[in-house]
């Protein structure tokens, strides 16, 4: 997940906002975007399409992970900019634990690094043409989980970007994570980035319409050389629920059986079925993963029934009172794991969770 499909399907609203603000000068809206939504609703994908617009106005792009680390990678990558032909280097994928330049974390004083990241930043931009600036992307961002040193790197970072707006420099960055992280972050009262962030340009990533999924299906098709009629089309689209890594998933397995290129059928119901098999294992096992135990019991409870659940049949089969139940509906919502379409009732927020938990359930050692 995150590689930039041929189509950015149903984003492309969202992208030139964020290209309008790289041309409008320092300080403008969207020079400073957050991007959250469920896993594989396509906040990476919109980190590296945001990086590819910047790319074009000749910036210099920097992307990494809200993990220990986060500065020295930064200024790491920023000296690897500096130190080569701008022709040859534009953009710095950084590494978790090791930056590209091969330099290993220090145990380095935050406060340090920071002053380090901010001199270096402040070099390079001042170095480039009008117009051009830095963009740094942070994936993955997350309350701190234990880890103090993350949340502080990550908050100093804001502390430097927020200064370098105020003296009219031009710097970008673009932030994303899962609903309960982002909310977790910006409910944060020690100040800092989390302040910051709050004025971000917001995205809610949610489902792509399937009208704009059937148009991409249709134009990737028959870009690659391909057929494929209309009721292909909408049964493909329908299958995908708008979900963006399914709309990948469907077009290539769907793609793949098709031998000559003429998509019939049975094709998009072998891609249908392969595609849902990865989902489980690329989607579904790593969200249920990150939950408790009681909070997996709450969703297979759910998954007893065939569309939205009422609160009073889940608390009825896990045998637990009202505001027991209210209290996991809470955390599941937070997580972007379910959603409430109406009064009184739950619905997953991934696509073909309910069957992957009746299938899954018991070797995932759930049980009501």
């Amino acid at each position: 997940m995150g590689y930039l499909p041929q189509h950015l399907v149903g984003r492309e609203d969202d992208l030139d906002e964020v290209a309008y603000a790289l041309d409008s000068g320092s300080g403008a809206l969207g020079r400073v975007s957050l991007f959250t939504g469920v896993r594989g609703i396509g906040k990476t994908t919109m980190l590296t399409a945001i990086g590819e617009e910047a790319l074009q106005r000749g910036w210099y792009v920097i992307d990494d992970y809200a993990t220990a680390g986060l500065l020295d990678r930064i200024t790491d990558a920023l000296h690897a900019i500096a130190g080569t032909n701008s022709n040859e280097v534009r953009r710095v994928v950084t590494g978790a634990s090791v930056s590209v330049t091969g330099l290993s974390l220090t145990s380095a004083p935050v406060a340090k690094q920071a002053r380090s990241l901010r001199s270096v930043l402040t070099s390079v931009i001042d170095s480039l043409p009008v117009n051009q600036g830095v963009l740094i992307t942070v994936d993955e961002v997350q309350a701190s989980n234990g880890n103090s040193r993350s949340s502080d790197e990550l908050r100093e970072l804001g502390n430097i970007i927020q200064l370098l707006i105020r003296e009219q420099r031009d710097i970008a960055a673009a932030f994303a994570g899962l609903p309960s992280s982002i909310r977790a972050i910006l409910s944060d009262d020690r100040g800092g980035p989390l302040t910051f962030l709050r004025r971000a340009l917001r995205f809610d990533l949610g489902p792509v319409p399937l009208t704009a999924v059937e148009e991409a299906i249709r134009a990737t098709i028959i870009d690659a050389g391909g057929t494929i009629d209309d009721e292909c089309v909408e049964t493909a689209a329908a299958a995908t629920g708008g979900y963006p890594f399914l709309i990948q998933l469907i077009g290539y397995y769907t793609w793949r059986s098709a031998k000559a290129g003429n998509v019939t059928a049975t094709d998009v119901t072998t891609g249908i079925a392969a595609a849902r098999r990865r989902l489980g294992n690329l989607v579904h096992d790593t969200a249920l993963a990150d939950l408790s135990s009681v909070d997996k019991t709450f969703l297979l409870a759910m998954a007893t029934d065939d569309g939205p659940c009422q609160m009073k049949d889940i608390q009825t089969r896990m045998g637990v009172d009202r505001l027991y139940a209210g209290k996991y509906r809470q955390r599941l919502i937070a997580a972007g794991m379910i959603i409430a379409p109406a009064h009184g009732q739950v619905d997953f927020a991934l696509p073909y969770m309910r069957e992957f938990l009746r299938t899954h359930g018991a070797s995932l050692g759930i049980e009501l």
